[in-house]
């Protein structure tokens, strides 16, 4: 089954032939004042709030510059004409502040005053150094130099075009040094079916 699906819902309903209903009042309203000043009041009249009330009126119901209503440009001028341009600050003028209820402070905790070694300052300089690859307890190096990188390489090449069941695997970033894992230990799947 098929559904109509409405369209076009932010436009306004059409109410007397091609005008909306707010159209309709412009139109309305000013004719109503354009018709009054035309045979009540003299040419002088006319010409001076008929022709004008006309133009307006004309220009709020069918006028719509830029997809806005010419209403919103009326309006706009109005406040930009009534409100002040110049922006003054004058000290004090703000509202007063929101005063929160005194909470006590608590006074913070004096730390321990601990003396440290120069041992103790040479290992912390060390794993600050290393990037946090040397521990605290162990301050062993961890640094290998790109030769012996290169030779380890090397050798796990030679080992395994010899088929001595290692197998090379991936390079590990944290070290730089190739990871070797032996043959049997390798990561394989197999299907169960």
């Amino acid at each position: 089954m098929q559904y109509r699906v409405p369209q076009n819902i932010d436009m306004a309903d059409k109410i007397v032939g091609p005008l909306t209903m707010i159209q309709f009042l412009y139109v309305a309203i000013g004719g109503s004042i354009v018709y009054l000043t035309l045979t009540k009041g003299g040419t002088f009249i006319f010409v001076v709030v008929g022709i004008p009330t006309g133009l307006l009126t004309l220009a709020m119901a069918f006028y719509k510059p830029q997809d806005q209503p010419f209403s919103h440009f009326i309006l706009s001028l109005i406040s930009y004409l009534f409100k002040p341009k110049d922006r003054v600050w004058i000290k004090g003028s703000a509202e007063e502040a929101v005063i929160l209820p005194h909470k006590e402070k608590m006074a913070p905790k004096p730390l321990p005053k601990k003396k440290i070694t120069k041992s103790e300052l040479q290992k912390i300089t060390e794993v600050l150094d290393s990037g946090g690859w040397k521990s605290l307890e162990n301050v062993e190096s961890f640094h290998t130099t790109k030769n012996e990188m290169a030779t380890e390489q090397k050798r796990v090449e030679e080992e395994v075009s010899r088929g001595s069941g290692i197998q090379p695997a991936t390079v590990n970033n944290a070290t730089s040094q190739p990871l070797v894992q032996p043959a049997n230990q390798t990561n394989t799947t197999t299907k169960q079916g």
